[in-house]
């Protein structure tokens, strides 16, 4: 008698096993071959800007309940500083810069560790340019994704093509402009989060739109804006990680039988 039952539930123990493995490669194939889906909650909470010579501080917005923050500099090419917060964040810089005619665009993102009322994002030291802040919830970041850029001398300026490898990405196109040229306008469905005008002595202008897009496709939005001198764009995609569908298997036991 003893022994049967040694051995019911040696049996048991290596269906358990068994049916362990088999969730973990399930779940292993549909998070590697499944499209994600569209995480619908994503949503821009507050955004602001300005624009200076100098540090310029931006005015305070409320970003309770954002998980993902990005500051778009259009800026001088010669600076090499970081932007801050008001709550200390740490700010991860994506690699690409590009620039014509001394103005330069550039990117940082962050997944807050800290965030509220009266938050405010400044460019330390001496820029000459204008920042631009976005914040939004339900992105839930996963990493960065695709990006490209272009530079020009002209009143249009497509960014160059960017093909997203996930469904539902998060993208976010930054302009920088050389001379007076606002209203500036985006197209392919990119939504203008905020523009700053060019002034002459004291800082570079630009723009910065963010959209997301479902399915995943090649996609190359042009800046126009409304005369022609220096301009420098990107586009920047970013993963939103989508958790997958949980897979659950039942296993009768044979004394069920």
């Amino acid at each position: 008698m003893e022994l049967s039952r040694q051995n019911d539930m040696s049996k048991k123990i290596a269906k358990f096993t068994i049916s362990f493995i088999l969730i973990l490669v399930i779940i292993g194939v549909f998070s590697f071959s499944r499209p994600q889906e569209v995480s619908a909650a994503v949503t821009l909470i507050a955004n602001t800007s300005a624009a200076g010579f100098g540090e310029t501080t931006t005015a305070g917005i409320n970003t309770t309940g954002a998980d993902f923050i990005v500051i778009g500099l259009a800026i001088d090419d010669g600076y090499n500083g970081t932007p801050s917060d008001s709550k200390s964040n740490t700010w991860t810089q994506v690699s690409n810069t590009y620039t014509q005619t001394n103005v330069r665009v550039r990117m940082w993102y962050t997944r807050p560790t800290s965030v509220g009322t009266s938050h405010t994002f400044t460019v330390p030291a001496n820029p000459i340019g204008s920042i631009f802040v976005a914040a939004f919830s339900g992105v839930n970041l996963s990493t960065t994704d695709q990006q490209n850029g272009a530079n020009g001398f002209a009143s249009s300026l497509a960014t160059g093509s960017i093909t997203p490898t996930q469904n539902g990405a998060l993208l976010i196109s930054l302009l920088g402009i050389n001379a007076v040229g606002l209203p500036i306008s985006i197209n392919n469905s990119f939504t203008l989060i905020d523009d700053e005008e060019f002034v002459s002595g004291t800082n570079y202008g630009g723009g910065m739109a963010w959209r997301l897009q479902d399915p995943a496709a090649a996609i190359n939005p042009t800046w126009t804006r409304t005369n022609t001198n220096g301009m420098a764009a990107t586009v920047i995609s970013f993963k939103i990680f989508v958790p997958n569908r949980t897979a659950v298997m039942w296993f009768q036991d044979d004394d069920e039988i």
